[in-house]
């Protein structure tokens, strides 16, 4: 295990210096990457609990793209980035809704919509973050340039 911890730390540094000398971007190398690592049958397989990802994997990357983002750039998309995030929350939920109310018998459309917004992982970040008593954009208030 440990000998795998060190070649993907190793295949990260690699990514972080390759990319930017052909023009690739280095996240775009790394799924290329784990694509083709998935595929190779000496892999072991690897299960991943969600809320790892969720809680402690993801916000590191999301702060250093941020703070790497041109405070500029943010006010230019502005528009398109605040469109984009609620076409994908509310895109979310009715895909939800579609789905349970195709599973679950006797379920709705409406009732399946309102089980997708209650459920979807944007929500459910913001309430745990009420449950721990803080404010939800207590973290992302340093965004503002």
């Amino acid at each position: 295990m440990l000998v795998w911890g060190v070649a993907l730390f190793a295949l990260v540094a690699a990514a972080g210096v390759l990319g930017p000398r052909i023009g690739v971007a280095d996240p775009l190398l790394l799924v290329m990457a784990g694509l083709l690592i998935g595929v190779l049958p000496m892999v072991p397989d690897v299960v991943v609990q969600p809320d790892l990802v969720l809680e402690v994997l993801l916000p590191p990357l999301l702060y250093a793209a941020a703070v790497s983002l041109p405070p500029m750039g943010l006010r230019r998309e502005f528009t398109a980035i605040s469109g984009l995030s609620v076409a994908l929350v509310v895109g979310t939920a009715l895909v939800l809704g579609l789905v349970f109310a195709w599973l679950i018998p006797g379920v709705g459309f409406a009732w399946g919509a309102a089980l997708g917004a209650i459920i979807e992982p944007h929500r459910r970040r913001s309430d745990s973050d009420r449950e721990e008593g803080r404010r939800p954009a207590a973290r992302n208030r340093h965004l503002g340039g």
